[in-house]
This record gives structure tokens, C-alpha cells and sequence, in this order.
């Protein structure tokens, strides 16, 4: 008799155990150990590394004190060049003291090293076209194409830059990208690309974007007076 209760048990438990899943822990247990990975190799010692440089930086407190110690701290942490980095920290202690080649210097380390914050560059260019270093202000825009292109300020900052130092081709390029983005002033960007074409020496398609910046503002002059010009 108990045999039979034994056999009956097992081929209860079998057709259950067949329908039965895996453990999903054991599914995911290759993933959870490659995210262990990543966060002690990559993630916690840049938290970590963080922490110090603000600890540090929150140390200082007068423009050349942050000046002076903050560059003692890229030193330490030349590569950092995430939120909260000593470059940009010492570049607004500069700019606080009014000293613009101070914080050209620093942003320049800053870019040199791989910084690849959006706003952190277009003040760096701002600041080299204020100097009068406009080439290098290209320098900088045009990397940070390479970093964040759906920017539409950027895409119009370069492309009046490069209309200024003579490359007409380029800021073709810059102006078509900018449009290609949809951006609030229509007028003003269809104007400025008839300009790049026109400096271009390409007339018919200058002529074609004074024309289409007119048919978004019908009386905006300078559109007006440009397609004359390009029509003659």
C-alpha cells in the first residue's frame, strides 16, 4: 500500500515539476552582477571623486584663495571634468575678479582635457570672441558639434562667427542646420542663410531664402533690401 501512495506521489509531482519555471533570480543574476561591476569600477568612484573636489572647493572662500588652491586641486583631479569640476569653478573666481584671460586659460584646460558641457563651452567661445581670438572661438563651437549638434543656438552662434571670418560655406552649413531645426525666429534664420549663400556667391539661392524669410514676415527690411540686392 505504501508503495503504491509513493508512486502515486511521484507521478503527481512530476507533470508540477515539468510545468514549473525557473527561478527568475538565476535569469537575472548575470545581469546583476554586471551592474555590481559597473557601479564599484565606474559609477561609486566617480561619486566619490566628486565628493572630494566639492568638499575642497567648498573650502575656499575668496576669488584668489579659489584661484590659487583650486588649480593645486586639478592637480589631483586633472581628468574631472563632469558637473562640479575645479576648471569651471576657478574660471567664475576669474571672472568674478574681472579677469577674462584667467578664465579663457582655465576653460581652454578645460576643453583641451575632454569638458563637454554645452553651456560651458559656448561661454568659453564667447569669451575668445570678446578677446578677439575668433578662430579659436570656431575651434570651440565646432567641437561641440561633435558633442551636441541639435543645439540651435549653437548652430547660429557658429555660423554668424564663421560669416565674420570669411567662410561663407561653412556658415551655409550652420544656417541650413538651424532651419532644418524649426526655430522660433523663421524670418531671421531664412535672412541669415540668404546671406551665407550670398557671401557664397550662390545669388539664386539667396535670393530663394530672402524670399522665403519675407513670406514669414512680409515686412521685415532687411530681407527686403537683401533680395533686391541679389536680384540685380
Amino acid at each position: 500500500m505504501s508503495f503504491s501512495l509513493i508512486s502515486q506521489a511521484h507521478a503527481a509531482a512530476a507533470p508540477a515539476a515539468a510545468a514549473a519555471p525557473g527561478n527568475p533570480f538565476l535569469t537575472f543574476l548575470p545581469l546583476l552582477i554586471l551592474f555590481g561591476v559597473f557601479y564599484f569600477m565606474l559609477i561609486r568612484p566617480q561619486m566619490k571623486r566628486q565628493k572630494e573636489v566639492r568638499t575642497m572647493l567648498g573650502q575656499l572662500a575668496k576669488n584668489d584663495e579659489v584661484i590659487a588652491k583650486g588649480r593645486a586641486i586639478e592637480g589631483l583631479y586633472p581628468d574631472y571634468v563632469e558637473s562640479g569640476n575645479v576648471y569651471t569653478f576657478v574660471a567664475d573666481a576669474c571672472l568674478k575678479k574681472e579677469d577674462k584671460a584667467c578664465a579663457i586659460d582655465e576653460l581652454g584646460r578645460y576643453s583641451k582635457i575632454g569638458g563637454r558641457d554645452p553651456e560651458t563651452i559656448k561661454k568659453y567661445a564667447k569669451l575668445l570672441v570678446e578677446a578677439g581670438k575668433k578662430k579659436e572661438a570656431e575651434t570651440a563651437l565646432e567641437r561641440l558639434n561633435f558633442i551636441f549638434p541639435i543645439d540651435a543656438e549653437l548652430h547660429e552662434r557658429l555660423g554668424s562667427l564663421l560669416l565674420e571670418t570669411g567662410d561663407a560655406k561653412g556658415a551655409v552649413r550652420e544656417y541650413q542646420a538651424l532651419i532644418a531645426m524649426h526655430p522660433i525666429d523663421v524670418a531671421g534664420s531664412h535672412y541669415n542663410l540668404a546671406k551665407a549663400f550670398k557671401a557664397a556667391g550662390q545669388k539664386d539661392q539667396a535670393r530663394e531664402e530672402a524670399v522665403s524669410a519675407l513670406e514669414a514676415a512680409p515686412n521685415y527690411k532687411p530681407a527686403q533690401k537683401l533680395l533686391l540686392e541679389v536680384s540685380e
